[in-house]
């Protein structure tokens, strides 16, 4: 309820921004090739996808996934090591501004394995969705293989499992 409090939001307006800050690690970047009629859907109205391949058929969809590592915000310096350490993951289609000609990334959303830390991203940020995981996970093998559990549970967080090896 809080999260999606537009008189909390508009209560928090004036506060100035705190600057946050992790050590991410593990980071996994997976690219999809997909039928451009696909992701056009996904785009934001003014947009328009990047289109890849013969007749532009094609678009790119991706998803960053990653372990931050003390989370949290800036000015608390070294009591930052106290803090959890969540899966965070964003997926996006990559996008372009037909008039002025700029591509950019266009962010579907967001999940991350921690309810307080998604919380104050829903808080003080505007406009990006910010779901929670029953269970997110980045582990990585000593032999280097990754393995990604993104689980939302009952959720609207997206999944995923991979198993990767370099």
């Amino acid at each position: 309820v809080l999260a999606n409090s537009r008189l909390f939001a508009a209560l928090l307006e004036p506060v100035p921004e705190a600057e946050l800050w992790s050590d991410i690690e593990d980071v996994v970047y997976v690219n999809y090739v997909v039928p451009a009629e696909v992701a056009e859907p996904l785009g934001p109205m003014g947009l328009e996808l990047q289109r890849l391949g013969p007749d532009g058929k094609y678009a790119l969809f991706t998803f960053l996934t990653f372990r931050h590592g003390a989370f949290g915000f800036r000015f608390l310096g070294p009591l930052r090591s106290l803090l959890p350490s969540p899966v965070h993951t964003n997926w996006r289609i990559h996008v372009r501004d037909p008039h002025s000609g700029p591509a950019g990334i266009y962010f579907l959303t967001n999940a991350i394995s921690s309810a307080p830390h998604a919380l104050l991203a829903r808080l003080f940020t505007e406009g990006m969705p910010m779901h929670v995981f029953r269970r997110g996970s980045v582990l990585r093998a000593p032999t280097g293989k990754l393995t990604v559990e993104l689980d939302p549970g009952g959720g609207s967080a997206p999944d995923a499992w991979l198993e990767l090896e370099p």
